[in-house]
């Protein structure tokens, strides 16, 4: 009798063992199965797990250059110089000139516009001589004139006669050549010039000495 309830004693607790056996393999089942939680992805759209156990490692040596609001980079890796807003250099302005003084003996008009040269007849002529004369007119500012008409006399001064031949001017740009400067006569002779122009006439005259 008592060998008996030894061996149902023995199998129950061998039965309490396998059970106790049996729940702990099912649980270690079930927490690996909800263990791997750790590591998949979730479905709902939550955080990614920390798959590397810390932070990421730093592979360039510093943090990362700023490339969207710094200065670019040159070639060497600089910041390369701003010329967005450089001025522009100023650009030199070279002032007018002002024209050589013409050769000549020279006048002013009777109207104050306008100065005259008269070159080649500086130490007069001889009687019976055909004179040659060149004739540079400018503005009383100095500029050449171009767009005006002449009239050219060639007046003995005390008689108030010309002589055989009438003069003739040829010329632009402000420099005429005058032909057929013939004396009659010795004494003063005048080189009178009448200039027309917008609408006005004055006058320059040049004296001549006639031997």
């Amino acid at each position: 009798m008592l060998h008996n309830s030894t061996l149902t004693l023995t199998l129950t607790f061998g039965l309490l063992t396998l059970q106790a056996c049996e729940s702990s393999s099912s649980g270690g089942r079930a927490d690996a199965a909800s263990g791997g939680s750790d590591v998949a992805q979730p479905a709902d759209g939550g955080e990614s797990p920390d798959t590397g156990g810390g932070e990421s490692p730093d592979t360039g040596g510093g943090e990362s250059p700023d490339t969207g609001g710094g200065g670019a980079l040159d070639a060497d890796g600089g910041e390369a110089p701003d010329t967005s807003g450089t001025e522009e250099p100023d650009v030199a302005v070279v002032a007018d000139v002002p024209l050589a003084e013409p050769e000549g003996a020279k006048v002013v008009s009777d109207g104050g516009g306008y100065f005259g040269w008269l070159a080649g007849l500086e130490s007069g002529m001889s009687l019976g001589t055909n004179g040659t004369a060149t004739l540079v007119i400018r503005t009383a500012d100095g500029q050449p004139v171009e767009d005006a008409t002449l009239a050219v006399r060639f007046i003995h001064a005390a008689m108030g006669h010309g002589g055989p031949k009438a003069p003739k001017v040829a010329g632009s740009g402000g420099v005429y050549t005058i032909t057929d400067l013939l004396p009659s006569m010795g004494g003063d002779w005048e080189v009178q010039v009448d200039v027309k122009r917008a609408g006005s006439t004055e006058t320059l005259v040049f004296p001549v000495v006639v031997d």
